[in-house]
């Protein structure tokens, strides 16, 4: 064996050892400011969300931690969910690389090389209205470049918004009767 070559196997070696060492040593970054953001932890507690109170509007992120477009985009989504929140406009997530049954309801492709990660859907009365990327008439994937401005654009935030701010959801609050028995009755406030 010529010494070079064995320099570029030693190279190759060391390579793929760092690499290895480097990803199960080191934990996954992870964005940590502030957020506004209910994590989902199976497709059957977003859909029950979802059905519970069909006023509220949600803008739901389908990731995994392992994708790079997913970690880039966290940064972005949870300063929406900051910015955005309301009792009536809501903010998700949830992992489809550890919960693969919603990537297959939503008909989201999970695979490492999919470009279909992140998804974003928008639910309004508890069905989807509004989905990115998306697919065309020929079964061909959308790009789409997950922006601020794209995503505030793409699914009309500010209007969503203001009409979420202005027909706010009535609190309940705990009232006791004349027999001292508190009664749940719903109050505007």
């Amino acid at each position: 064996m010529k010494p070079s070559s064995c320099r570029l196997e030693f190279a190759l070696i060391l390579h793929v050892v760092g690499r290895s060492t480097h990803t199960t040593v080191l934990p996954e970054p992870t964005y940590t400011g502030p957020e506004n953001v209910v994590y989902f932890r199976t497709v059957t507690g977003l859909d029950e969300e979802l059905e519970r109170d069909k006023r509220v509007t949600w803008l739901v992120t389908f990731y995994t931690v392992w994708n790079p477009s997913c970690t880039n985009f966290a940064p972005v989504f949870a300063k929406l969910s900051a910015e955005y929140a309301l009792d009536n406009y809501k903010f998700g997530k949830i992992d489809v690389g550890r919960y693969p049954d919603a990537a297959r309801k939503y008909q989201i492709n999970d695979s490492s090389l999919s470009r279909q990660l992140p998804t974003l859907i928008q639910f309004k009365q508890g069905k989807e209205v509004e989905r990115r990327p998306t697919v065309d008439h020929n079964g061909k994937l959308v790009k789409f470049f997950f922006s601020e401005d794209n995503i505030k654009a793409a699914f009309d935030m500010n209007n969503i918004y203001t009409e979420c701010k202005a027909n706010p959801l009535k609190k309940k609050k705990a009232v006791s009767d004349v027999n001292g028995v508190e009664n749940t009755h719903i109050k505007s406030e």
